[in-house]
Parts: structure tokens; sequence; C-alpha cells
């Protein structure tokens, strides 16, 4: 929210993807170091071999990271380029399926603005509530409301528990956000409007 307030959209945008590859940098690191792990383990008896395979892990790490930071910082902007030009992307027969982790609001206003259209939506919980979105290219804009840029203009349609919850959890988080805008004096006027609009949704399902 600070880095969209701060520097825009486009730059938020650019954070979501990079931070979601150093996620999956993290998981091959990850990787990585357990399949290591028992043969360091193993060496432990040994001081002088226990010490060798920790440095060689380390170097194997140091290295492998120099080189992707290098790499992303180089061609950053190429392979997002390359990505923006892909043909496929913007064929109205193929479907893209997206689950965004945060700010999903943000991810469908990006979409509407690149002519997508949300062709399916479902709500799942595991531990949290998530949404998956099925995308397609149609070459129109679609504008939406804040409700459903958040909420998903299918899920308000259609309702259902599952929606119930993502509402409810929705409600909960705004409603905490001015609980404490309001211990530090911030004007929610806004806001608490927006939270009327949520409730009157839940009122209505």
């Amino acid at each position: 929210i600070m880095l969209r307030e701060m520097l825009g959209e486009t730059e938020t945008g650019f954070y979501s993807i990079a931070f979601s590859l150093s996620v999956i940098w993290c998981f091959i690191l990850s990787a990585i170091i357990d399949s290591f792990y028992p043969s360091v383990i193993k060496s432990s008896c040994d001081g002088k071999l226990f010490e060798k395979k920790n440095r060689q892990l380390y170097a194997i790490v140091f290295y492998l990271s120099v080189f992707a930071s290098v790499f992303f910082t180089v061609f950053g902007e190429l392979i997002i380029k390359i990505l923006e030009a892909a043909p496929y992307i913007r064929q109205n027969h193929v479907r893209l399926i997206l689950q965004p982790m945060t700010h999903v609001e943000l991810v469908r206003e990006y979409l509407q603005k690149g002519f997508y259209t949300i062709a399916e939506n479902v709500i799942c919980e595991d531990g949290k509530i998530y949404q998956v979105l099925c995308l397609q290219y149609d070459g129109d804009f679609h504008p939406l409301t804040r409700e459903e840029l958040e909420l998903g203009k299918l899920n308000i349609e259609n309702g259902g528990e599952e929606f119930r919850k993502l509402l409810f959890s929705t409600i909960a988080k705004y409603q905490k956000k001015v609980d404490g805008m309001k211990l530090g004096g911030g004007d929610t006027a806004e806001l608490e409007e927006y939270i009327k609009k949520l409730r009157g949704l839940y009122e209505n399902l």
C-alpha cells in the first residue's frame, strides 16, 4: 500500500512480480540445501570434512545467488517486455490462471487496463481465504467499482457461503484498519463509507 501511494501502480506491480520470483528462488535454494544436508550431517564426525562440505554448500548458494541477482538486474526489463509482447497471452481462446497471494484488487485493476476479463473466479479456503482467477483476453475495457476490484464482480453476483466468508474477513480487515487510524488521529470517513457498502452487501446475501 505504501509503495503504491509513493510510486504508483506500475511500480507496485513490478514489486509484486519481483517478490514472487524471489520466493521461487528461495524455494530453489532450499531444495539445494536440503539435498546437501544428509552428506553434511554424515561428515560431522570428521571436523575437516565437515568444514569442507559446509564451504562447498555456502559457495554454491553464494555464487548461484550472485548469478541470479546479476541476471535479473541486467535482463529484468527485457524479460518484462518479452512477457508483455507474448502473442499467446492476447489470444481470446487462451485462458490464464492466477492465484494472487496479496492485493487481489491491484491484480484486477492491472488486468482490466490490459483488456482482460475474468471468466471465472473461485474462492478457496485452506487456512486462509484466497481467490483463483481464470482470465481471458477480449480487447475491451471493463470498468469495475472498488468492491468489484477487491471481491470480484462474479463473486458479488453469485454470492454463496465462500463469498460470505471472504466478505466477512474483508470487513474485519478494514474495521481493524479504521480502529488503528482512529487511535492515530487519522481521517477514516472514506474508509468507513466503504465498510458501510461492504456491510450492505453482506446483509443482502
